[in-house]
């Protein structure tokens, strides 16, 4: 298992020089697969957390096989997700309650922009987007996205899940 909790994957690598193609397929605790069904041996599946159960099937010719020499004791195999990376997960209101608007000029001609008050501790790492943000009217609805500079705020043992959050508010009095 390799990666960050919540978006860490599996590989599986073949280390026997195979003649014979070995499909295989993860499926979650509820037999649901992971990622398309068969697929090639080098791939991997994704958005894995520590705890997950996993199974890998596999799928291939076992005459071929044995004529090859080689025979599987087992085709399927259940593991538990271990070793990802973890971080603390940025709560999102915290990114909501943080933050200034300002308006310049009067409706319908209004713009808008933002100003991060964020805690010392995730200062730096965020960044705000409005949309629209010019030409607003009052009852126009605006998107306040808030990125993360997911690598930097890693770096710090935080993360926000996907990277970015957005909110939408209507334009009151």
């Amino acid at each position: 298992f390799h990666g960050d909790n919540g978006e860490g994957y599996v590989s599986v690598e073949n280390t026997v020089p195979l003649s014979t193609p070995i499909n295989y397929a993860f499926y979650d605790s509820d037999g649901n697969p992971l990622e398309s069904d068969y697929m090639e041996w080098e791939e991997e599946s994704k958005g894995l957390s520590n705890g997950d159960v996993i199974t890998l099937k596999l799928d291939y010719d076992e005459s071929a096989l044995v004529n090859e020499g080689y025979v599987f004791d087992q085709d399927e195999q259940t593991y538990t997700v271990s070793g990802l990376t973890e971080f603390e997960i940025v709560d999102e209101d915290i990114l909501f309650d943080s933050f200034t608007y300002n308006f310049e000029g009067a409706s319908p001609n209004a713009s808008m922009t933002i100003d991060n008050n964020l805690p010392d501790d995730l200062y730096g790492y965020f960044d705000y987007y409005v949309s629209p943000d010019y030409d607003l009217k009052l009852g126009d609805k605006i998107t306040i996205t808030v990125e993360a500079d997911q690598e930097r705020l890693k770096s710090s043992g935080k993360i926000l899940p996907g990277g970015y959050a957005s909110y939408e508010y209507e334009l009151t009095e």
